[in-house]
């Protein structure tokens, strides 16, 4: 479902064009014909993705009525929504305020400084659209592999051919893309003379009128000089902080897909606010960058946003086994299989498997995404803390129907961690 929004995206942005012609130029209104020219597109954005809705309403298990009008189920759950909604502003927000606030601090340096700055920023705006594409596509693929978390059904209803979506999740983790960055360097010169104020003739006014006139075009040609230097500084700054940058942001998408969007707020808030904004004010006021001393404050703060690691030494399932239930009375034994099935428990706290196969030790997460317990989907050794932060063994009855033991496992297991509880 995809496609559609892209090609209103594709029509609006083209219309965007003639709107920005017709409001600018056509009626002469400048700065306020652009806001109304932002309005008609995103206004037309609006109104035809609504229509696309309502036309796949159904589909979705919506009526047509529920797109524009609260409806039964509008406020219901919002708890749970906003406990997922809340740290995903906070950390989508803390990145793009960030940048704004860095407006506010290079228009102390100057008028050239905030030009080159601001113009810098609108040609990486436009190049970074595909790193916010793969982001977003990240958050969406790796939420639903997580989500699905089928593997078990899948394998049995469709053996060999099913699709081992957790192991996806895992792929697209690691598959962080990174693009190159295209830096301006066409040279722009400054070839043009000083007017000499001699050459002025005082006693005719036309002739002084010229030369004021022509002062403050050589004066705006000038200023555009500096601007257009500074701003091919600036974008080869970025040549090299654009690569931590982009990589971060996509890794900021598949920590939303995985639900961790409070872990993303944290490390934020202390990269970009807590080092990068403080450098960028030393490097452009104390030690006489300017607005370089900014940009190369980029480079620092994005590096260590991409370079951030979790501190706990626990990663996988199979180190919080060997943690908690080693040390226990009967410990643990398992068979080590290797490669996807890793660890397969044999014995728990000396309860081994059934002989006839009647049950067997099997492993349950707590979903951090999906807030409720579920079979893990995939191995004791691959399945991730970070996403599943609690683990339960249990022993699963084989001879019963399986949709019964589901919910006996359910219940006993509750609808939330016990140190949640």
């Amino acid at each position: 479902m995809t496609t559609p929004p892209l090609i209103i995206n594709i029509i609006t942005s083209l219309l965007h064009v003639g709107w920005c012609t017709f409001f600018v130029a056509k009626l002469g209104l400048g700065n306020t014909g652009a806001g109304y020219a932002n309005a008609m597109t995103w206004t037309t954005q609006w109104f035809l993705i609504s229509l696309y809705v309502m036309r796949i309403a159904p589909k979705l298990g919506m009526s047509r009525r529920d797109v524009f009008l609260p409806g039964k189920g509008t406020f219901q759950e919002w708890g749970k929504y906003l406990k997922i909604a809340v740290p995903c502003v906070l950390q989508m927000s803390s990145e793009w305020w960030f940048w704004e606030i860095n407006a506010l601090l290079v228009g102390f340096l100057g008028t050239v400084p905030l030009a080159a700055h601001v113009a810098a920023n609108q040609f990486i705006g436009l190049s970074f659209m595909p790193a916010m594409g793969i982001s977003s596509a990240a958050a969406a693929l790796i939420g639903n592999m997580l989500g699905a978390n089928r593997k078990v059904e899948v394998l049995e209803n469709q053996g060999d051919e099913c699709e081992d979506w957790p192991t996806d999740a895992r792929r697209y983790v690691k598959a962080v893309v990174s693009r190159p960055r295209l830096a301006g360097t066409g040279g722009t010169g400054k070839g043009h003379d000083e007017k000499d104020a001699g050459d002025a003739d005082d006693d005719d006014d036309d002739a002084a009128d010229d030369d004021r006139d022509g002062d403050d075009v050589r004066t705006r040609i000038a200023l555009l000089a500096d601007v257009s230097v500074l701003v091919q500084s600036l974008l080869v700054i970025f040549a090299f902080a654009g690569f931590p940058d982009t990589t971060q942001h996509i890794m900021s998408g598949a920590l939303r897909g995985m639900g961790k969007m409070a872990a993303g707020s944290v490390v934020y808030l202390l990269s970009y606010y807590g080092l990068m904004l403080p450098t960028g004010y030393a490097l452009a006021f104390k030690f006489g960058y300017g607005v370089r001393g900014v940009w190369y404050a980029f480079g620092i703060g994005t590096s260590t946003v991409f370079s951030a690691k979790p501190g706990s030494g626990l990663t996988t399932a199979w180190d919080l086994t060997q943690e908690v239930l080693g040390a226990e009375e009967g410990g643990v034994e398992f068979d080590n299989y290797g490669g996807e099935y890793g660890h397969v428990a044999q014995s728990i706290l000396g309860e081994p498997n059934a002989v006839d196969g009647s049950w067997f030790w099997a492993l349950y997460a707590y979903g951090s995404f999906t807030q409720e317990w579920l079979r893990a989907p995939s191995s004791v050794d691959t399945t991730d803390l970070d996403t599943f932060p609690h683990i339960a063994w249990v022993a699963f009855r084989t001879a019963t129907d399986r949709r019964e033991e589901d919910e006996r496992v359910s219940r006993l297991l509750g609808s939330k961690p016990l140190k949640e509880s």
